[in-house]
């Protein structure tokens, strides 16, 4: 397994965040530093970055973020004044 399964971007993050909730469980207990244990979890739920399936498809259109592509429209942008391709 050649793939990081955390995101580069959140390794410093959660590095810090465990020497916090380390250091905390060391000097308080488990009970007290719990909290932060758990701030500690969502950081890595957070910044996982699992391996994509990418289909091989012909124009496929590959959602951002684990994320459903529910409709691709014709629409106007009113910003660039002109008309568009919605993709949500």
């Amino acid at each position: 397994m050649g793939y990081p399964v955390i995101a580069r971007e959140g390794w410093a993050r959660i590095a810090g965040l465990f020497v916090v909730a380390a250091g905390a469980h060391y000097l308080v207990g488990f009970w007290w530093a719990s909290p932060l244990w758990l701030i500690v979890l969502v950081a890595v739920q957070f910044f996982r970055d699992p391996e994509r399936q990418i289909p091989q498809q012909d124009q496929a259109i590959v959602a951002p973020a684990h994320g459903r592509i529910v409709a691709i429209e014709q629409a106007y942008d009113p910003y660039l004044e002109r008309d568009s391709i919605r993709i949500s």
